[in-house]
């Protein structure tokens, strides 16, 4: 998926649908951002074999760094947005799609950037 950018333009993508109330499971999907650098032949490969296109809107994101060995630094991260960077804030999550991004060539230690859709209380 990967091959589908440019080098230097192949940052992974993590996106996650809103969880809905009363429900205990989220639709997640991993994939490559598509815009004029991307090979929309591949794309289209991809489609045909059952791949598809996850469509976002803009959005108002507060943005944090996750720094660590694996995705335990994720967990940390929604959990000190909801302990700390919220209540502190006035920022909530909105019913937005959140998404990480893995960067190719990301700083050292970094596993990912976490964008968590957000809106003033």
């Amino acid at each position: 998926m990967r091959q589908l950018r440019a080098a230097g333009k192949r940052d992974l993508y993590g996106l996650c649908s809103p969880a809905k109330d009363k429900e205990t499971h989220f639709n997640y999907g991993i994939g490559v951002r598509v815009d004029g650098d991307t090979d929309m032949a591949g794309v289209q490969q991809f489609m045909n074999n059952g791949y598809s296109m996850w469509k976002t809107e803009p959005a108002d994101y507060a943005v944090f760094k996750c720094f660590g060995d694996d995705g335990d630094c994720l967990g940390e991260t929604w959990s000190k947005f909801f302990k700390e960077f919220s209540p502190q804030t006035g920022y909530v999550q909105t019913d937005d799609t959140d998404y990480e991004i893995y960067f190719e060539n990301g700083e050292s230690g970094l596993f990912c950037e976490l964008w968590v859709p957000v809106r003033k209380a």
